[in-house]
């Protein structure tokens, strides 16, 4: 396993049979292909959609409470970002995702990135001097509490995203309007997505609002140029 100079990890190797079966069952499930919001197919390749369900597993795992510790923690990933980085009011330039972070053991990652992180995690609030030493180390918190993304889940059940089955376990929770930027952690504010979407939300022209009660989605205008909203209506029937 090595991991390169742009941040990947490149890795080899070989299960033994049972792992290996193991790990195809889950695989194949998380790599069914998905159509898109117009009932089109899945664009991806086979071997996207497998990278794509390999880091669904990750995901899971690592947010499963099942792992064991390392030097007394649960795994976890280490993002450092500046907060005016994170917060998307500061000039044109910060509101276009213009900045930067540190990911532990990956380099530099982009403010949008970190912002989409920092949507659903446990932040550690940090001073640091000059010289980067830590001045004050606040207390963990969770952006989403656990008794507030019951709440979501009882009303998106799943990805609210227009379209996408995907259930609520492999959802994040995200900020409407960034918590960096004063966005309030309430229902209102709140939507769950599953990891492609999030991603599609933060770093593309597509938005969202709560509406009557229910997420509320809107396309760019090269997807719909009628710029109709749209709702995912399927956890609902699954129920």
């Amino acid at each position: 396993m090595t991991t390169r100079a742009n941040g990947r990890t490149a890795f080899a190797g070989e299960l033994d049979p049972e792992s290996s079966a193991q790990f195809r069952a889950l695989i194949s499930t998380l790599a069914t292909p998905r159509p898109t919001t117009e009932n089109g197919p899945d664009p991806r390749t086979p071997a996207e959609r497998n990278g794509d369900a390999f880091a669904d597993l990750l995901r899971l795992a690592a947010g499963g409470g099942a792992l064991p510790s390392e030097a007394g923690e649960k795994p976890h990933v280490l993002v450092t970002v500046p907060l005016r980085a994170l917060h998307s009011g500061v000039g044109a330039a910060l509101r276009d995702g213009v900045g930067a972070a540190v990911l532990d053991g990956a380099g530099v990652l982009d403010a949008a990135s970190a912002r989409r992180i920092a949507c659903d995690c446990k932040v550690i609030p940090a001073v640091l001097g000059s010289a980067s030493e830590p001045l004050d180390v606040g207390r963990a918190s969770y952006t989403v509490p656990a008794a507030l993304r019951r709440a979501l889940v009882l009303r998106d059940g799943g990805c609210a995203f227009p379209g996408c089955d995907r259930p609520h376990r492999q959802c994040h929770g995200h900020h409407l309007r960034h918590w960096a930027d004063g966005g309030s952690t309430d229902l209102h504010n709140l939507v769950l997505l599953y990891g492609h979407h999030h991603r599609l939300l933060h770093h593309s022209e597509w938005t969202c609002a709560v509406v009557d009660g229910a997420p509320e989605f809107r396309p760019p205008r090269f997807v719909d140029p009628t710029g109709i909203p749209r709702r995912n209506i399927l956890h609902r029937l699954l129920c």
